[in-house]
């Protein structure tokens, strides 16, 4: 089974790849909610939808059903209601969550989408980092059994000792990487030195972190609805 691996260079531990996907549940019914309210009565969420796509020819009973589908699982060629503008679904999606969703679903918003391209958690972070664990094990948004306990130790740990923890996903590249020439595992130092800093996940900045251009679904609909009422409106852009 795929699963996200916390590593400090020297302990390491997992969550379960089914908590990511429960992550990945929560952040897409959450960005979802905020648009469900509002579409039946608005034709802005199918300008969203790309020129030719098949959601423009589903039928209007099935519509809603495939557009969440369409978000959950691609999005690809979103566009912006009013610009028509390329979007970034998954960015849009992440942005509402983090707009609607407390401390923990934005932890699970980093999680989730920074796994992959090892987001880390300094070590002056780590603490902050546990504590929000602790709360979402206490309200079983952070699902038991599922290796939370085991993330909550490392990072206590990491503080103590001073090191980062670096995340990575099993299913496409591990940290620190592996140097093929040598045939080796990359020295831990010099994989972190490289990594991207501003994947750093830190208590500084954490309410005002966001994705991409910082766009939600609650923006978007903003716009489109100023550009009825009011053609010559400035409009929040990408």
């Amino acid at each position: 089974m795929s699963s996200i691996r916390f590593d400090t260079g020297t302990y390491n531990t997992r969550l379960s790849g089914a908590e990511r996907a429960w992550m990945s549940n929560v952040i897409n019914d959450l960005a979802l909610s905020a648009i469900g309210p509002i579409w039946k009565t608005d034709a802005w969420v199918n300008r969203m939808v790309p020129p030719g796509h098949y959601l423009l020819t589903t039928s209007a009973q099935y519509f809603e059903d495939s557009f969440r589908t369409w978000v959950r699982v691609d999005g690809r060629g979103m566009r912006h209601p009013v610009t028509g503008a390329q979007l970034d679904s998954f960015a849009v999606a992440l942005n509402t969550a983090l707009a609607i969703g407390g401390d923990v679903v934005r932890l699970m918003a980093r999680i989730h989408s920074q796994c992959e391209i090892h987001g880390f958690i300094p070590p002056e972070d780590c603490e902050f980092v546990a504590n929000i664990i602790a709360k979402g094990r206490k309200s079983g948004l952070c699902r038991s059994e599922m290796g939370w306990q085991g993330v909550s130790e490392l990072l206590k740990t990491a503080a103590f000792d001073g090191n980062p923890v670096v995340m990575s996903y099993s299913v496409t590249d591990t940290f620190p990487g592996w140097d093929g020439e040598k045939d080796e595992a990359k020295p831990w130092d010099e994989a972190f030195a490289a990594l991207d800093k501003s994947l750093a996940i830190k208590a500084e900045g954490w309410g005002d972190y966001f994705f991409g251009n910082g766009l939600t679904f609650f923006d978007l609909h903003e716009a489109a609805t100023l550009a009825e009422r009011h053609p010559n409106a400035t409009t929040k852009t990408p």
